[in-house]
């Protein structure tokens, strides 16, 4: 065989793979598009467990949906793909013993997670309708996204600034002491330079809830 036909060969063979390639892109492309997102991580404490992956159904009732599953191997190893249902961002959250564990999750994006150590259930409270779960944040190896981290950031902020004022808000319908919160909402709107929508529409919803504070006023 001469040395032209080797080469000939040897560029057949790159080119199939080529090809291969290229008919195989697509397809792996595919389950992280749309209305999918990746999940993946290791948590050894939760080895040969199935998680299911749930969403609000309707955020009035509370009802819940499970819109995906999350199979972790004998090695604590889990890498999968779930269903948003549409594009956008949703909140999802996993049940796990005493936590709720939660994240948003933004449609085609993948996120490297790392699962709270496992906390049982008390016993008590098994059989306890009224039983609530310890809400706890799933951590996030990889920024997939700012939404997580900006959410979190103005969070902490707000939670302790509408703790301070609430009294006040809804004693004196406060409505000066309401007009300065917003602002130093856009201010801090504005600090973490969130460009994704859904925050926008997150800060615009506790805007509203400080305006809506000193209603309670008139109960």
């Amino acid at each position: 065989m001469g040395s032209h036909e080797i080469i000939d060969i040897y560029l057949r063979r790159i080119l199939s793979i080529i090809l291969l390639l290229i008919v195989l892109l697509p397809v792996a492309t595919a389950q992280v598009t749309g209305n999918n997102v990746r999940l993946h991580g290791r948590a050894l404490q939760y080895a040969s467990h199935h998680i299911e992956v749930f969403v609000y159904k309707d955020y009035i009732t509370r009802d819940k949906v499970a819109i995906g599953v999350i199979d972790i191997d004998d090695n604590g190893k889990f890498d999968c793909v779930v269903d948003l249902q549409r594009e956008g961002v949703r909140y999802a959250f996993l049940e796990l013993g005493a936590y709720k564990a939660y994240i948003y999750l933004e449609s085609g994006k993948t996120y490297q997670i790392v699962l709270p150590p496992f906390k049982q259930r008390p016993d008590a409270d098994r059989f306890n309708p009224f039983y609530q779960q310890e809400l706890i944040e799933i951590g996030i190896v990889n920024e997939a996204s700012k939404l997580n981290i900006s959410i979190r950031g103005f969070e902490s902020w707000w939670h302790n600034m509408y703790a301070e004022n609430i009294s006040r808000l809804a004693r004196y319908n406060d409505r000066k002491l309401a007009d300065k919160l917003i602002l130093q909402c856009d201010s801090i709107e504005k600090v973490i330079n969130c460009s994704s929508p859904f925050f926008h529409d997150f800060v615009h919803y506790r805007k509203a809830q400080v305006y809506a504070t000193p209603r309670m006023g008139d109960v």
